[in-house]
């Protein structure tokens, strides 16, 4: 299949879908002179995307604007602080609603009226029309355009939101494209940062982060997004600073208020703190003692209400399975429920996984536990539930996995299991409050998770289906295309909690072995090639029963389905073919990794079995597996190649770095010395197990030497690993 002209740049859709079509409606949009800033980016995206999909040009204007006129279309932009008139006056909306009102004139004539009840939804009315016209805001930096506007019958709706607040964490200590390097360069980091920014506003968020003033400066405010505040008591995970210190002569209540007293300076142009967010937790798996946990939790709660009252305090409690403490007899993570109701809590499940179904991850068999946590703790104070959509350090992007069908479908379960226990008002204070999406990376088709949960958590009767459906609807074959993506889904709910599937599809490394070696619990980990010589007949009957048929089976659906989205990419229209093609692309490399781990694992078997037998020749017969392995790779590194191509990020932002034979490691703000798709570039999860294999027969490989450290200060645990000599490895057939 030809791959030619898959990405195309918004200069094309300019050329697209301006044609000669028959003439429409002039349109005019009219705003208040003195519109707040963060509509005004709003009305001038109303424009520039009226133009791209109207097929003329748009007309602005001031109020008042003339009443319904034939053959004409006149879109009335007030905000929330103005009437039809231009005049100040407050709209009879929530803050969180918007409305919008159409009068419909002769000959196709419209009159649209459009209002928040603040500044951000005033503009989710503007970007809800364009929506309704075919727009797709679907990834920060590509947006979908359709061929020409198609105006409803009738526009008029007031909307307004399912969960109170709504936000997506970009995991910045991971080098995703949002992290700048030490030296940026010329990368333009201000653009993307703003574009962010901007896609949240789209996407109905109620807060946002991963931008630096540095670059972007106000924006996130001039937007109408509020000013959060954060800090760590006692974690330094990832480079992070804590704020106790204890050589520091003050006490630990001095410190905890001169931090927030910190956070909380006012600043010219920008608003005050209105939410702080702090994790009381040495790192994710790590505790600190339960009795001055609940008295620093009791603190902050106490110091805010005196202090800053009306601000919204937030904690965390992690989805690390752990024993009860010793005093308060609960599991760590839980301590927040003996602290002031006033501090809400943000309940962190991992991975793509639900609050139900087996979760086997960070030392969990599921997160029940949380589900009944929530469940109790809701009615004493607001509950954030806070998934993931990616993680991607060994797990899923860099190897890469295309999860976004099973991961959608777990955000879609948590929602059904939470949406009764829903806070009905923005000033209730208990209640399952907001929706907060953990997101590393979007590449690789996992932009559809964060755009979907973004559109459920603001309607919770949108389903993950309808937001699939919507985005297959703008391809060619989508219904096949959609049909596709259930199947995945069905196949993928099974499959991908299973440990005995999904530890041969993931990625493992030096770290994460030795981390599991110290007792730290990641996720289901495969074997490494030479164990399996080791493995009794009954293991290796397990083995095959339990893993490889599995993965037989994975790797000819998963190319069937590639096969059947590969037969609309002829269909496609050029600016369709990039969003079909990313779809077929993760499909097909999922099938290949199958492929990839069911050749490396056949052909450490069968050299067990040549091995048991002292057959020199089936051991030759046996190498021959691993250029199977190494062909499979190099299939799957074309597919990569095609992907980076159309990544919506720089290589500097994205696959840069640690890769062998450079000079040296990319220094990102982060303590990774590579970008987040990096390895996958490198294909580093699949040459390392092509390499284990190689060393059974005997190719050389470098030994490496595994330091562990576990630092008492902060009782933070670090793995470092040091390759210190390089020699043939011997191996002893015993």
């Amino acid at each position: 299949m030809q791959r030619s002209k898959r990405f195309v740049p918004i200069s094309f859709f300019v050329a697209a879908v301006v044609c000669g079509c028959s003439s429409p409606p002039p349109v005019t949009v009219y705003a208040p002179e003195d519109a707040h800033p963060g509509l005004r980016i709003a009305i001038e995206d109303l424009v520039s995307d009226l133009e791209l999909i109207h097929d003329a040009p748009v007309d602005t204007a001031e109020l008042p604007a003339p009443e319904c006129l034939p053959g004409e279309i006149h879109l009335l932009v007030l905000g929330h602080e103005h009437d039809e008139d231009g005049n100040s006056s407050e709209a009879e909306l929530d803050e969180q609603e918007f409305s919008i009102e159409e009068t419909l004139c002769r000959r196709g004539g419209r009159r649209v009226v459009l209002r928040g009840g603040s500044p951000l939804s005033s503009q989710w009315a503007v970007y809800d029309l364009l929506m309704t016209l075919g727009v797709r805001y679907f990834h920060p930096e590509h947006t979908w355009y359709p061929p020409e506007a198609k105006w409803p019958e009738s526009l008029s709706k007031i909307e307004g939101p399912s969960f109170m607040r709504r936000s997506m964490s970009a995991h910045r200590t991971h080098p995703i494209e949002l992290s700048a390097p030490n030296d940026p360069g010329e990368l333009d980091m201000e653009g993307y940062q703003k574009r962010w920014i901007d896609w949240n506003v789209k996407l109905r968020q109620s807060a946002v982060n991963g931008w630096d003033s540095e670059f972007a400066g106000t924006y996130a405010y001039e937007r109408g997004f509020p000013r959060m505040a954060s800090f760590r008591l006692l974690n330094t995970q990832q480079g992070g600073e804590r704020v106790l210190d204890p050589d520091d002569p003050r006490s630990e209540e001095e410190q905890i208020a001169a931090a927030i007293e910190e956070e909380f300076q006012p600043v010219e142009g920008v608003p005050d703190v209105s939410e702080l967010h702090f994790q009381f937790n040495p790192s994710e798996f790590t505790e600190a003692d339960d009795e001055d946990t609940v008295r620093r939790l009791t603190f902050i709660a106490d110091y805010i209400e005196a202090e800053h009252p009306g601000v919204s305090i937030y904690t965390i409690n992690h989805g690390t399975h752990g024993e009860p403490t010793p005093n308060y007899g609960v599991r760590f993570y839980d301590l927040p429920q003996f602290a002031p109701g006033a501090i809400g809590v943000k309940v962190h499940t991992l991975m793509f996984y639900d609050l139900e179904r087996p979760a086997p991850v960070y030392g969990n068999e599921d997160f029940s536990y949380l589900l009944d946590w929530t469940l109790e703790q809701h009615p004493h104070r607001r509950i954030l539930h806070y998934p993931e959509s990616s993680w991607w350090l060994t797990f899923d992007l860099p190897v890469p996995l295309y999860l976004a069908p099973v991961t959608l479908e777990a955000r879609r379960h948590d929602i059904d299991l939470l949406q009764d226990y829903l806070s009905e008002a923005l000033d209730d204070e208990t209640g399952i409050y907001g929706h907060h999406l953990f997101t590393s990376g979007q590449e690789w088709g996992y932009w559809l998770i964060d755009y979907c949960t973004a559109w459920m958590a603001w309607d919770t009767s949108i389903t993950h289906t309808d937001c699939i459906a919507d985005f297959t609807g703008t391809l060619a074959g989508g219904d096949r295309i959609a049909s596709v993506l259930q199947e995945v889904e069905e196949r993928q709910v099974t499959d991908m909690r299973d440990p005995e599937i999904i530890r041969y599809l993931v990625g493992s490394d030096d770290e994460t072995e030795v981390a599991l070696d110290v007792g730290i619990d990641f996720h289901p980990l495969p074997p490494g090639p030479a164990r399996v010589l080791d493995y009794t007949d009954e293991a290796v009957a397990g083995l095959r029963s339990s893993s490889l048929d599995a993965l037989r089976a994975i790797a000819a659906d998963y190319h069937e389905w590639a096969d059947a989205v590969e037969e609309t990419l002829p269909k496609q229209s050029e600016w369709q073919a990039p969003w079909a093609w990313e779809i077929h692309d993760g499909l097909r490399i999922f099938a290949l990794r199958a492929e990839h781990s069911l050749a490396v694992y056949e052909t450490a078997l069968s050299l067990r079995d040549a091995l048991a037998a002292s057959d020199m020749a089936a051991v030759s017969e046996a190498a021959t597996g691993l250029e199977v392995a190494r062909d499979i790779t190099e299939r799957a590194k074309t597919i990569v190649r095609a992907r980076e191509a159309e990544y919506r990020y720089p290589d500097e932002l994205t696959i840069v770095g640690d890769e062998p034979g450079e000079p040296g490691a990319i220094q990102n703000a982060t303590i990774y010395p590579y970008r987040y798709l990096s390895r996958t570039h490198r294909m580093f999860y699949w040459e390392r197990p092509n390499d284990q294999l190689g060393t059974l027969f005997g190719e050389g490989m470098e030994t490496v030497r595994v330091e562990r450290r576990i630092l008492e200060e902060g009782d933070a645990v670090e793995i470092s690993i040091l390759a210190d000599e390089v020699s043939d490895l011997r191996i002893d057939w015993g």
